[in-house]
């Protein structure tokens, strides 16, 4: 019977997940803007882009007709890049060369459209990092077959027990590794102790390294930061949101009177074609989504605290949510981008892994 599958490296599906988000998002903005090249709202916009650049007359017409075709070239570019990025989460070589070209031509578009792409520039270069870091390598070998690669590091030490291997095949039920003795026999050059036990079990040797973790309760630093900066987020997140609510429902009142006021914001509803009313439903559903998500987001902290999976799930897809938004309400947004992805990196770590994966009941949580 064949070997499974060696699991997949945390911090190689959050790459692709990342560049596949980009690839899409990206797709869109092309797509919008093509489609609606011919409107004046966007030549104007465009040519305000292009101006810095010196370009007048002729030139900047030039150049328009240049960047219209490179947005049409970016249309297949940016749905390979989506496409890909599901292979190469798959383990497909190929896929994982022709995902990391495509996210490194996008990186140096993004990178060079300054402040408003640089958050999505650093969301593909995490991710083409992480498509080749030791770990990602090991796996696509061992997935396809091949010995997997030594990772460089410092030598160990003579007479040190060497280091597990996560991608080797692991014995069956009830037989140790190979290379250790059978159980109740402790390796004379390694150092034991022995936890209490637990009522109906007896008594069994564990490694120091199996009892070395950091922070109150057993809890790694990574989960300790990553929890503070979830519940302080999604406090914000519930500040601003019962904000709009009271905005577009008491205030609404004011808001009508301030529109009616200012010439400014008149012709601005005016050419995003947006009434009074539409203003104070939109404020309205952002408050509740807001507050809804600053919700969630304190409830996925305490859960990540009380070493639940559904707290350490919850925080990633409320970071990826994060990170989306925040790319879409640049230069606002980079804070909160910032550190979503900080919270993303720290939950990737190896030892926030092994404490969720590590066997036993969660430790207790102090009320």
């Amino acid at each position: 019977m064949p070997d499974a599958a060696p699991p997949r490296p945390p911090s190689l599906t959050m790459a692709c997940l990342l560049i596949a988000l980009v690839s899409v998002l990206l797709l869109l903005d092309v797509v919008a803007v093509l489609g609606s090249w011919t409107s004046l709202a966007t030549q104007e916009g465009l040519r305000s882009y292009l101006r810095p650049l010196g370009l007048r007359g002729d030139d900047l017409a030039q150049a328009l007709g240049v960047l219209k075709v490179l947005l049409f070239l970016a249309v297949p570019l940016t749905v390979s890049g989506a496409v890909l990025a599901v292979y190469a989460m798959r383990g497909h070589e190929v896929s994982r060369i022709l995902v990391t070209g495509v996210a490194a031509v996008g990186f140096l578009f993004l990178a060079g459209l300054g402040l408003g792409g640089i958050l999505s520039a650093a969301m593909l270069g995490f991710g083409v990092v992480s498509l080749w870091s030791v770990d990602a390598r090991r796996w696509f070998a061992v997935k396809n077959g091949r010995p997997a690669p030594v990772a460089a590091g410092r030598p160990q030490p003579p007479g040190a027990p060497a280091r597990p291997d996560p991608f080797a095949p692991q014995p069956p039920s009830g037989q140790p590794p190979s290379g250790q003795p059978p159980s109740g026999q402790p390796p004379s050059d390694q150092p034991t102790s022995t936890l209490p036990a637990a009522a109906g079990h007896p008594t069994a040797p564990v490694h120091p390294a199996a009892t070395r973790m950091r922070g109150p309760d057993d809890r790694p630093r990574s989960v300790l930061v990553s929890a503070g900066l979830t519940v302080a987020g999604s406090l914000g997140a519930i500040a601003f949101g019962l904000l709009f609510v009271g905005l577009s429902t008491v205030g609404a009142g004011a808001m009508r009177r301030s529109v009616r006021e200012s010439a400014f914001l008149r012709d601005y509803l005016r050419t995003v074609g947006l009434t009074v009313d539409d203003l104070v439903a939109i404020y309205l559903g952002l408050g509740v989504g807001l507050a809804v998500l600053g919700l969630l987001g304190t409830a996925a902290g305490g859960l990540l605290l009380a070493r639940r999976r559904a707290g350490l799930h919850g925080v990633r897809v409320l970071s990826v949510v994060t990170v989306v938004v925040s790319a879409l309400t640049i230069p606002f947004g980079l804070v909160t981008g910032a550190a979503a992805i900080y919270v993303l990196v720290q939950l990737l770590k190896p030892e926030v892994v092994a404490w969720f994966t590590r066997p036993g009941p969660p430790p207790p949580t102090r009320g």
